[in-house]
């Protein structure tokens, strides 16, 4: 691998990681499986809200914005 791809795999590899933390961790505690639950179509419907309407947006927000103003960039 050269020293030009590491920089490059190390962000892929962090992005999805990063949504990852965002959907388990949140100041309402929920756990793995209630989140994993949520976002299969099922579980606690007090989960399912948290993670729909509290954890899933940000992720989503950011990463749109992110990829709106990396296609600017050129």
């Amino acid at each position: 691998m050269t020293r030009r791809r590491f920089p490059l795999l190390l962000l892929v590899a962090a992005i999805p990681a990063a949504v990852a933390l965002s959907l388990f961790v949140g100041s309402n505690p929920v756990p793995p499986s209630d989140v994993w639950a949520a976002l299969t179509g099922g579980g606690d419907p007090t989960a399912a809200y948290v993670v729909d309407h509290q954890r899933l947006p940000a992720p989503s927000r950011g990463s749109s914005s992110g990829w709106r103003s990396a296609s600017r960039v050129r």
